[in-house]
């Protein structure tokens, strides 16, 4: 997923880097990606990705009552872990759930980042194609899971139950 953001990014010309180096909340952990030049406000953007279940027992009653809610609860919680750094950069949590929807905060991010690229290469579909390449990185998550789950990989027919 922070592949596709930074090739957007880049597709808008602005620079950035994934797991900047040096750049730590404090317990040596840090964020997924930060922008080279400033993003707003003469600060550089910050970015981290998260992709949680929607059907997790944790998050499920939530989840069916409203979408997004469980990726909007993870953008909260990743927004109070990198604190420390908001006097510095621009910080912003990136949500999905594995069923597809997004968090409020990854709507209007890759939203400014579609209208970036849009204006950057003059490609109207920009928002379109970048909806799908999300999408698709969402997919490309849950069938490595999936995958992960079996215990030999071969054995489809058992994990499918195809005859």
């Amino acid at each position: 997923m922070n592949d596709a953001i930074q090739r957007s990014l880049g597709s808008a010309q602005i620079a950035s880097v994934l797991e900047p180096v040096g750049l730590d909340r404090g317990d040596g952990k840090r964020p997924d990606g930060l922008t080279i030049f400033p993003w707003r406000f003469g600060k550089a953007l910050v970015w981290d990705v998260t992709v949680v279940d929607t059907l997790a027992q944790s998050y499920v009653a939530a989840t069916s009552q409203l979408a997004g809610s469980a990726a909007d609860a993870a953008e909260a919680r990743k927004q109070r872990k990198y604190e420390a750094l908001e006097q510095q950069f621009i910080v912003q949590p990136i949500g999905f759930e594995t069923m597809g929807s997004w968090g409020t905060g990854a709507k209007a991010f890759l939203t400014e980042v579609g209208n970036r690229v849009k204006q950057a290469t003059g490609n109207q579909r920009a928002m379109e194609f970048l909806r799908q390449r999300v999408s698709i990185e969402i997919q490309r998550g849950n069938a490595a899971s999936v995958i992960g789950t079996a215990e030999h990989p071969k054995d489809w027919s058992s994990l499918f139950l195809l005859s």
